[in-house]
């Protein structure tokens, strides 16, 4: 009876740090540009709840920004993206139409740091997902960094 127990508990054990290696720790999602005015920014989003958002060309805001949506927000995208398998999707999917501007994602878990290239052609939750971000963030005030 004891050894089942021993052995339940091992087999319980192994798959907890199996899974707590697979928890995602931060997402990044970067819009890419276009040869024209597209907008060019990346969103970081780490467990904690803190954000980082960089502003590269034809965006409103240009530069650094860091605020916090708390974790609450946070884990509940990145488990969204978790719930959907993000880590066993394609690295890329196929550029449908040239000089059209796209997105890409990249999360990391304690172990692993995945990137999915051109995910606007990829599985929808991903459009979707970025889009809750976006409007989540706009609820939130940016606080700009200086960059030394």
């Amino acid at each position: 009876m004891l050894n089942r127990y021993l052995l339940t508990l091992a087999a319980f054990l192994i798959a907890s740090s199996c899974f707590a290696q697979k928890v995602l720790q931060s997402v990044t999602i970067k819009q890419n540009g276009c040869k024209g005015t597209c907008p060019m920014y990346n969103i970081t989003i780490n467990k904690d709840g803190s954000v980082i958002y960089e502003g590269k060309r034809y965006c409103d805001s240009i530069g650094t920004y860091k605020m916090n949506i708390g974790s609450k927000n946070a884990k509940a995208i990145l488990i969204k993206l978790e719930k959907n398998k993000i880590l066993s999707l394609p690295d890329s999917y196929p550029m449908k139409i040239a000089d059209l501007p796209s997105f890409s994602y990249q999360v990391n878990t304690k172990t692993k740091e995945k990137s999915i290239i051109r995910a606007n052609y990829g599985p929808k939750f991903l459009s979707t997902t970025k889009k809750d971000v976006e409007a989540l963030i706009k609820k939130y005030k940016w606080i700009k960094q200086d960059v030394s």
